[in-house]
């Protein structure tokens, strides 16, 4: 059986004739010609009365086309209904985030995508721990610095740069001791490692160099301790932005120049696995974290 031939024929009943079958299947109308011409061959019966003017169906051609024609529309359906499915995303997507990902971004992004796909659902582990891709059944995570196993696949998706705050009592009490470097004895660390692998002139800033007063995996935490006075911490700028603004923070700059980058990684387990709403929502995020603050305040920094 020949699909394409019962296709053409169904065609050209429903329209009344050649001319429209070909125009509705997108195809010449000699192949649509040929395709009826082949199943009348094949059933060996006239299906059509055809005349210069009109078309007309013969016994056979009524009683072979209304047991076909249901069959047909099934699968024309069909096929649009799994074309809808396609565009009209379902299920979950399951999303590993580091504890200081900036949060508002990431709530827009869920929040305006399920309105474009009501069907899906998220769930977000936010964790500074590497999530198991496999083990924790993640379709996505959010990393910073190090995107993981080369076995995966990582997208750069944003730079995200460091300034050292302190808050304006600490700055009093220290001012002078923070221009000889000294006052960086009071110094706030993700760990005890982080300073030098973003510093670009680690070996050349004392910051760097100073062992930590106070280590903490938690950049929200270190910045609650720079503002409480605990000493100066190297954080994200786009967390500060709002601290400075209140006069909570000051950023401290030092003799030697400072220029303190990471990079913001997507990173999937496999591209070969990537399904079309991983797809499309991550690259929905991305175009957010485009548009976003996050990019302004970095660039920035990036000038000063």
């Amino acid at each position: 059986m020949d699909l394409n031939c019962c296709l053409a024929f169904v065609a050209v009943v429903e329209c009344e004739s050649f001319s429209g079958a070909a125009r509705k299947l997108q195809i010449p109308r000699s192949t649509v010609g040929a395709r009826v011409a082949a199943l009348e061959t094949r059933l060996g019966t006239r299906l059509l009365r055809r005349t210069t003017r009109q078309i007309s169906l013969t016994d056979d051609g009524r009683s072979y086309f209304e047991e076909v024609a249901p069959a047909i529309r099934a699968l024309s359906e069909a096929e649009e209904r799994a074309v809808h499915s396609g565009n009209t995303l379902t299920g979950s997507i399951r999303i590993s985030v580091p504890l200081d990902f900036p949060f508002a971004v990431l709530s827009h992004a869920i929040t305006s995508f399920r309105e474009l796909h009501p069907g899906l659902q998220f769930d977000v582990l936010v964790d500074d721990n590497v999530s198991d891709f496999i083990a924790d059944n993640i379709d996505l995570a959010i990393r910073g610095r190090h995107p993981g196993n080369d076995n995966y696949v990582a997208r750069k998706i944003a730079i995200l740069r460091f300034g050292i705050f302190a808050s304006p009592a600490f700055m009093r009490r220290s001012e002078e001791a923070v221009h000889d470097d000294a006052g960086f004895d009071s110094r706030l660390a993700f760990d005890r490692h982080f300073n030098a692998s973003v510093l670009s002139h680690s070996a050349s800033s004392p910051f760097s160099r100073r062992i930590p007063s106070v280590t903490a995996n938690c950049f929200a935490l270190l910045k609650q301790l720079a503002i409480d006075g605990a000493g100066a911490a190297l954080l994200p700028v786009h967390m500060c932005d709002g601290e400075i603004q209140q006069g909570r923070l000051i950023k401290i700059d030092t003799d030697q120049r400072l220029s303190a980058e990471t990079g913001l990684f997507i990173v999937y387990p496999s591209r070969k696995d990537l399904s079309s709403k991983v797809r499309k929502f991550s690259d929905y995020l991305v175009s957010l974290l485009e548009t976003s603050g996050l990019d302004r305040t970095t660039n920035q920094l990036a000038e000063e």
